[in-house]
């Protein structure tokens, strides 16, 4: 049996689930938790990068985002990263015209017990923990479900505080919440994923996202004049670049107004939109993509993207 196996049949029962949450974090707190930010920073940048990580002068764009994770903390933070209260900051910056970019709610919940048939729409939903990536579930229909594996799941999200993975600030003091909205689909198939890389409140590169038929990510980069960006940009293991293809950006400069006015007054950030039949929803926001390890672009670029944030002003 692999270790992977043994280790998913005990997350299955509640008992065991807490005697290995509480081995895991008795094993954090002395070798992980009590190590300053700084020096974990550097010491996974080097583990990760390979390379020493210099914060008294960063330069590419990696490096700056491990010097915003220290040095760029807004309170405000907090709540553009939390996939609830996000709701009610999109609301603050757009007023209005918000209502029509939030995806439907369903509800959301502390309790994981909340997770189960009665309380689920008869239509497809995504269920996501508020705190964290990676942390969802998407239920095509409720009847087809274990629930029991899906309430263990979220129950294991909600211990975990996201922000002691990489020392990303933001996530740290995030309330933990489970959130369940509508699924935006088409006849099964997941919108558009429209990704704003803002500098400054300047958008400077348009990332477009799928995953294909085979569950691997395809990508295209294009810059503010929507020309594709193929010099700089690498395939990786698990997310590689479409090919020749064309995408109709429809509605493009109300998500450029969407972007601009989420990314004011930050010196980067990464605004996710979802692009279904000319109607545009908002996703999250994103302070440090793949945490600031991003293997994607060559070193040329990276140097480049870094340019664009200023960390002297």
């Amino acid at each position: 049996m692999k270790r992977s196996d043994i280790s998913n049949m005990f997350m299955r029962n509640i008992f065991t689930f807490y005697v290995f949450y509480l081995i895991k974090s008795v094993y954090k707190f002395f070798f992980y938790y009590i190590i300053p930010d700084k020096i974990a920073i550097q010491y996974k940048f080097r583990k990760k990068m390979g390379y020493k990580l210099d914060l008294n002068n960063p330069v590419n764009f990696n490096e700056k985002l491990q010097w915003l994770k220290l040095h760029d903390r807004k309170d405000e933070y907090t709540d553009c990263v939390d996939k609830f209260k996000v709701r009610n900051y999109i609301k603050k910056i757009l007023g209005n015209e918000s209502k029509k970019y939030l995806i439907p709610l369903v509800f959301y919940t502390k309790d994981v017990k909340d997770l189960c048939i009665k309380n689920m729409p008869d239509y497809p939903v995504i269920i996501k923990s508020n705190h964290d990536q990676g942390g969802f579930k998407i239920i095509w229909n409720k009847n087809e479900v274990n629930w029991h594996d899906i309430q263990m799941f979220f129950l294991k999200r909600l211990k975990n505080n996201f922000y002691w993975n990489n020392r990303e600030w933001p996530y740290k003091n995030v309330e933990r919440r489970i959130v369940v909205e509508k699924l935006i689909n088409d006849n099964g198939n997941l919108p558009m994923d429209v990704k704003m890389h803002c500098f400054h409140g300047k958008i400077k590169i348009i990332q477009i996202s799928r995953y294909d038929n085979t569950g691997i990510k395809k990508f295209a980069f294009f810059d503010i004049n929507l020309n594709r960006i193929k010099k700089g940009v690498i395939d990786t293991i698990n997310v590689k670049q479409f090919g020749d293809i064309s995408f109709n950006f429809s509605n493009i400069n109300s998500m450029f107004n969407i972007a601009k006015k989420l990314s004011m007054n930050k010196k980067y950030v990464r605004i996710d939109l979802y692009l279904h039949n000319n109607n545009i929803y908002i996703g999250e926001m994103t302070f440090f993509p793949t945490a600031g390890y991003i293997n994607y672009f060559t070193n040329d670029f990276l140097l480049e993207i870094g340019s664009w944030i200023n960390i002297n002003d």
